[in-house]
């Protein structure tokens, strides 16, 4: 058996009584969390309705033709490098960027973003 679902499934097949009943209940129970856990995945995040503003600031202000970091992002936002990376990754996700890799001095290659 692989799954829960697989294993209810051969259960209910024996036709067991009470015991194919109790399968039955449980395969409902998935399809339950299943249907919840695709639900919650369209609703934004906690942390991606705070960043919406961050967004909005660094698209009015900071990003344009030329690629920003992130480490250049959290100095004008004023947060930790984590937080504009984190701001940056959402504005990418919304449209309103696009990632590119840029040489950064002394470091190598990083992760650029620009204004669409």
């Amino acid at each position: 058996m692989e799954t829960k679902r697989e294993f209810y499934e051969a259960v209910i097949a024996l036709e067991a009584g009470e015991v194919s009943e109790f399968a039955q209940a449980q395969i409902e129970k998935l399809d339950a969390m299943n249907a919840k856990r695709r639900s919650a995945e369209k609703k934004p995040s906690k942390a991606s309705i705070e960043n919406e503003a961050y967004v909005a600031k660094l698209v009015e202000g900071f990003l344009g033709a030329e690629p920003k970091t992130a480490s250049e992002a959290a100095a004008f936002l004023d947060v930790k490098v984590q937080k504009a990376s984190a701001v940056l990754r959402q504005a990418v996700k919304e449209g309103k960027a696009v990632a590119t890799d840029v040489k950064v001095k002394g470091k190598g290659t990083a992760k650029g973003y620009i204004l669409v």
